[in-house]
């Protein structure tokens, strides 16, 4: 029995079931889509229900009979209904499904998703999106010419968007269909395993020290000048240092204890939130710069920021990045050097490293997940140790197989 049939809406048998002539037009002769394609859906309850759809030609309809049978014979069937839901809802339940997402995770989300996702596929059914469909979008927002919520100019066109961006509005997009196909929506999702652009290699500034102190000695303030200090040679997020408290230094012992950043909620604005990534650590502070901490927290409560501003509110990572900041880098003559005060963990690394710390405990300073983070990105730093380890190993044999006296 076929699983689906067309019928001819505009006529009907020659005769009737009695076998008397009649009509062959219907009352819907010469009216909208001819050919209607039937099938039985199976429903939850184990019931099956007639579903219907109509088309203008008969090609048509033959295409999309052919297709509803072969996904019911494939196993690969979804309700029409389902199929008929837009991405821009899909990509909002899959948002809200997020539920331990940090908010300034989510802020950043909801942010792409406003921008660059809904413009593109708001109304769009979900079952009516191809791979050539996101492939598309993929060069359209890599040459600067998908649709966006605002327009950015760049030389008097649209910019085009960073592979970085990219591949986090991408990985938006794809969780969203999986999302749907998990729900069984759709038989398969279009985006999978689509080739992306490669992001650029971020350069990695290594300044030296006559560098670095050149960087802070340009700082206008002691609290700036100290500022410097800890992100080059601790190597701590600008928003960890800037939600750094007085209680969280151990001067006597040199050490610093990072429990919280400068993060934003899920409405964008500035908060109090847990370091990356997610725990506290101690960085070691040099006696140099534990001294020069003491000094700046002189007569402070322990609830004190340790860095503040002439008012002595807590330090805005960005507006001291726009100011402070700036006005040091082109006073050290660094300008050239693409500085950010991000890039000032790469040099608290490299001196480090320099100083003989392992990478456990270069990745301890930098709060990484783990340690191959730290090697994919410093390793090229530690020193070539292979000699040293056969020579270590030839004097280990040479003393187990010495000949003992007798």
């Amino acid at each position: 029995m076929a699983r689906a049939w067309i019928v001819d809406r505009w006529v009907r048998a020659a005769v009737d079931a009695d076998g008397a002539p009649q009509d062959p037009k219907t009352k819907d002769h010469g009216k909208g889509s001819r050919w209607r394609v039937d099938w039985y859906e199976q429903q939850p309850n184990g019931t099956r229900r007639l579903k219907a759809r109509s088309f203008r030609t008969k090609v048509l309809a033959e295409e999309f009979r052919t297709k509803v049978e072969h996904d019911i014979r494939s196993g690969t069937y979804r309700p029409l209904h389902e199929g008929k839901r837009t991405l821009g809802d899909v990509v909002d339940l899959w948002l809200a499904s997020n539920r331990d997402t940090k908010p300034s995770t989510r802020h950043a989300y909801e942010n792409d998703i406003r921008v660059w996702i809904k413009p593109q596929w708001q109304g769009r059914a979900i079952s009516s999106v191809t791979r050539q469909d996101v492939e598309t979008w993929i060069s359209a927002l890599l040459d600067g010419t998908a649709p966006r919520a605002y327009a950015i100019e760049f030389e008097g066109e649209r910019a085009p968007l960073g592979a970085a961006r990219i591949r986090r509005v991408y990985s938006i997009l794809t969780a969203s269909l999986a999302y749907a196909l998990v729900h069984e929506w759709i038989p398969s999702n279009p985006a999978r395993g689509i080739k992306l652009p490669k992001p650029e290699s971020v350069e990695q500034v290594f300044l030296s020290i006559v560098e670095l102190e050149a960087l802070a000695d340009a700082a206008d303030r002691p609290s700036d000048r100290a500022m410097v200090h800890f992100l080059g040679y601790v190597g701590a997020r600008i928003g960890e240092a800037a939600a750094l408290r007085v209680a969280d230094l151990d001067l006597e012992a040199r050490r610093a204890r990072i429990r919280a950043t400068v993060t934003v909620d899920a409405k964008g604005k500035a908060t109090i939130g847990s370091p990356k990534p997610g725990a506290s650590r101690a960085v070691p502070l040099p006696t140099f710069l534990a001294d020069e901490l003491g000094t700046l927290v002189v007569n402070r409560t322990p609830d004190d920021w340790v860095f503040r501003t002439t008012r002595g509110a807590r330090v805005d990572p960005h507006n001291w990045r726009s100011r402070q900041w700036a006005d040091a880098v082109e006073g050290a003559g660094l300008g050239e050097l693409g500085l950010t005060p991000h890039k000032l963990r790469h040099t608290a690394a490299s001196l480090a490293i320099a100083s003989g710390a392992d990478v456990k405990v270069v990745q301890t300073m930098l709060g990484h997940a783990d340690a191959s983070e730290t090697l994919n990105t410093y390793g090229h730093l530690f020193p070539d140790r292979l000699d040293e380890v056969s020579k270590r190993l030839e004097k280990a044999r040479k003393k187990a197989l010495r000949p003992k006296p007798s």
